[in-house]
């Protein structure tokens, strides 16, 4: 045994880019064992969401994986593009939130997100619809 172990360190230290190399290896296997099992899931299928004019609305993706998935939001197929103070998305521990302020009739369609990692994609759908609710006149209290 002690011949061995000899012989592995006057290796080591004759050949200084073996033990580089080896200290590498050994750190990348010890990675890959720490990160844990990789994969992503749903965790829950979005909910449908019915509301009103002005209203807020918010979608949430739940989803987790290793790696961290990226989330994508789509609206009828298409990307949701942001809006300052009025459409945003945001990573959350859980897995992404979409939230729609001051609603129009026009945000009501299918929502998709999209999660992603090395292990696939998982998505799940809901449906926004905004009513046209004629808010009452102060006065008559009678819609406008």
């Amino acid at each position: 045994m002690y011949t061995m172990q000899a012989a592995a360190s006057q290796l080591l230290w004759r050949y200084p880019a073996c033990a580089l190399w080896m200290a590498l290896l050994l750190q990348s296997v010890l990675d890959l064992s720490a990160s844990g099992p990789f994969f992503i899931r749903l965790e829950a299928p979005m909910n449908n969401i019915t509301t009103s004019l002005g209203h807020t609305a918010e979608l949430f993706c739940r989803v987790s994986g290793n790696p961290p998935p990226a989330v994508r939001w789509l609206k009828n197929d298409a990307p949701v593009v942001q809006e300052p103070r009025r459409i945003s998305y945001r990573s959350t521990p859980y897995g992404s939130r979409l939230r729609i302020r001051n609603l129009d009739t026009t945000d009501t369609g299918y929502f998709q997100c999209m999660a992603t990692n090395t292990q696939g994609t998982v998505s799940t759908t809901g449906v926004l619809f905004v009513k046209f609710d004629p808010l009452p006149t102060p006065l008559t209290g009678r819609p406008t």
